[in-house]
């Protein structure tokens, strides 16, 4: 009695796959079917390194997919190969459409419409038609060798799988018509909400090489930020010599011209500095100390070119 009423145990059937011992071809095959899978998890990364909406409506297509084919199956309820159902308890009962089938081929007919209308826009090179063409057509192969894993592996019958790719080929057409011709409309909306700027939301979607754009404003920052590196620390040796000018003054009296040109220095460096450390107090406040007493205007303009760090690190808070 105690057998009879244990649970039964199903595993997470999207990511188990099985093919004969010894049969290389199955074991291919096995790869393949596993690649709607190795698609989703690339398409959730891609989505939160680039939120961009036209990627976020990518995946919601696949969202509506999985909740269409749910319900095709429990429309047709038609059961899986034989093979299959001798190992029941490992699957679903029904196999009519092919979830497979309807996911892969639903990414590659969205894909391959955004690619070719997008090779299509102003400013998009000749080379780049000709490679997104031969994008598809792999897409394309790709698909048709997912399908036929499924059926090879005795996971789905010629019918389910034909049905499944003609579902999920509808579902991409429709869905690219309905985001880019209606729902982009809106981008705007989204990008430009609280939430949206909160969560960094973007629409590359008008941008015609995106890539090069990247590229060129990445690289563009890069430089911009190697430079201020270098400026840093350039201004950290005119620091360092200066602190050695103002102790040598107070301890040997020396010509107070050093100081004063050490002072100028330092106002004459970039707004990049850093005096917010803090072994650059007691330095800070011996440069203040000297400002205040050529006047109050001085001291202002040397809190003026200070960057805002000294103030949240409390440096020359007395004198903001």
């Amino acid at each position: 009695m105690g057998v009879l009423n244990d649970p039964i145990y199903r595993p997470l059937s999207i990511t188990f796959i099985e093919y004969r011992e010894g049969d290389k071809l199955g074991f291919i095959l096995a790869w393949f079917s596993m690649l709607p899978f190795i698609y989703i998890v690339s398409l959730c990364t891609l989505i939160i390194f680039r939120r961009d909406v036209q990627t976020i409506m990518y995946f919601g297509g696949f969202c509506v997919s999985e909740v269409c084919n749910y319900a095709l199956k429990r429309f047709f309820k038609q059961a899986r190969p034989e093979r299959t159902r001798d190992r029941m308890g490992l699957y679903e009962v029904h196999g009519m459409p092919s979830d497979h089938a309807q996911t892969f081929f639903y990414f590659m007919t969205y894909l391959a419409i955004f690619v070719i209308l997008k090779s299509q826009m102003p400013g998009s090179p000749h080379i780049r038609s000709i490679r997104n063409r031969v994008l598809v057509f792999t897409q394309l192969i790709v698909a048709v060798i997912v399908a036929y894993s499924r059926v090879y592996l005795h996971y789905h019958t010629v019918a389910q799988v034909v049905v499944g790719a003609f579902f999920g080929t509808a579902l991409g057409c429709g869905w690219y018509y309905f985001v880019n011709y209606h729902f982009m409309q809106y981008a705007s909306l989204i990008t430009d909400h609280p939430l949206g700027k909160y969560f960094l939301i973007r629409d590359y979607s008008l941008i015609p090489r995106l890539i090069h754009f990247q590229y060129e404003n990445e690289y563009a920052e890069a430089k911009r930020w190697r430079e201020r590196r270098a400026n840093y620390a350039k201004d950290q040796n005119i620091m360092l010599s200066g602190r050695g000018a103002v102790s040598n003054s107070n301890d040997n009296n020396t010509n107070s011209n050093q100081r004063r040109q050490w002072s100028e220095g330092i106002m004459s460096t970039d707004k990049s500095i850093r005096l917010y450390r803090d072994d650059d107090r007691q330095l800070i406040q011996n440069l203040v100390n000297e400002y205040l007493l050529a006047g109050s205007n001085n001291v202002l303009e040397l809190i003026r070119h200070c960057p805002t760090e000294c103030f949240e690190e409390n440096l020359l808070f007395d004198y903001r």
